[in-house]
């Protein structure tokens, strides 16, 4: 499988992205985010959240990365629901469900810093 490994960052000091939609440093350049690269003042490292690229698109082309708040229908395709896009046991998942993200067609509502309020919605 070839994916395009790269990366966003949270801020959770500043409540913004670091590097975030559009410009997310890649492996291959601004990977080595605590070495310096991104010029953060070392006492602001443990304030970075830094979320990986899945390798997936939602429904409309949009990549998906950790923390991704994704709407789906389920497998039996009774409802719909939500979950986190989460990275467990080495693969990419839905936090509460199991499924993996290429067993369902995914739509992103938000994401867990700038949408709080998706990750405890229940839709039961």
């Amino acid at each position: 499988m070839n994916r395009i490994i790269k990366f966003r960052v949270w801020h959770k000091g500043k409540n913004e992205w670091y590097h975030g939609p559009g410009h997310e440093p890649n492996i291959l350049g601004e990977c080595v985010l605590l070495g310096g690269f991104c010029n953060v003042p070392l006492e602001e490292l443990n304030d970075l959240v830094v979320l990986q690229f899945t390798g997936e698109k939602d429904r409309k082309g949009q990549e998906i990365y950790e923390g991704d708040i994704v709407e789906f229908r389920t497998v039996n395709h009774e409802r719909l629901a939500t979950d986190e896009v989460v990275f467990e046991a080495g693969a990419f998942r839905l936090n509460g469900i199991g499924y993996h993200l290429d067993e369902v067609s995914l739509r992103i509502l938000g994401n867990r810093f700038e949408n709080p309020e998706l990750v405890d919605r229940n839709d039961d």
